[in-house]
């Protein structure tokens, strides 16, 4: 990922420099006479000393709801490491927070999980690529990230589909404790390169596709360096908003 800085962005974090800043959008059709836009999240991008990634999240959530955040982190050539997902309590019954954390190995994943003080983890063989997906019962979700973790691992060769297994979590053996599976397979094809508009900017863009059985594919561009630009969603589609930073090229 090229490191081009808007000057006054740049500044320390930890150990790690801002380099871009950003919000995701869904952007549909109209509802009820009305346009059908949310945001759907904002991040702030690190980069560290040895040169990987961080990206920290948050999601756009109801006013009734404590901040919900994500943590992501990334190789310098902007390939998965690991995660980190925080849930704050909700509602007394709920027993929260809870903290989910993966690390994103070459032939297994790694996870944790703390709820109502109580740790477990667990540990899933599993070459790459794959990506995280919660499970059903966390009550937020950002798209956005993991869209461009699933179709960042794909091969970008023209014509060639790349499989990646997406792993949530599963029912351990015991109560309070932690399992890990592979709920599906989603099939990622590469088209080639297309120029799209984003931010006033024409792009040179690589685009791909998730291929689904039952239905029309779904189309993804992602920037050079591997940045989520756009997805259509039907009707709908994410797009990058409110941009700073390195060049999108």
């Amino acid at each position: 990922m090229p490191l081009l800085f808007t000057p006054n962005l740049v500044r320390a974090q930890g150990s790690g420099r801002v380099v871009s800043q950003g919000e995701y959008w869904y952007v549909g059709g109209e509802t009820q006479k009305k346009p059908d836009s949310r945001k759907l999240d904002s991040w702030t991008m690190y980069v560290l000393p040895d040169g990987s990634y961080a990206v920290e999240v948050d999601l756009a959530v109801p006013p009734e709801i404590p901040r919900v955040g994500e943590r992501h982190t990334f190789t310098s050539d902007f390939q998965p490491t690991g995660f980190t997902f925080s849930v704050p309590k909700l509602e007394p019954e709920n027993g929260g927070p809870v903290e989910i954390g993966c690390d994103y190995l070459s032939a297994e994943m790694r996870c944790h999980m703390t709820c109502e003080g109580t740790t477990s983890s667990a540990t899933l063989a599993q070459p790459k690529p794959y990506v995280f997906m919660a499970n059903d019962e966390v009550p937020v979700f950002d798209t956005a990230w993991f869209v461009q973790m699933l179709v960042g691992q794909a091969l970008r060769s023209i014509g060639y589909t790349t499989e990646v297994a997406v792993v949530t979590i599963a029912d351990g053996e015991t109560e309070n404790s932690l399992a890990l599976k592979v709920k599906l397979t989603e099939q990622v094809k590469y088209v080639g390169q297309e120029k799209i508009e984003i931010l006033n900017q024409q792009i040179l863009a690589h685009k791909f596709q998730l291929i689904e059985e039952d239905d029309p594919p779904q189309s993804v561009w992602l920037s050079s360096s591997g940045l989520l630009l756009q997805m259509q969603m039907g009707e709908g589609k994410i797009i990058l908003s409110n941009y700073q930073g390195q060049a999108l090229k």
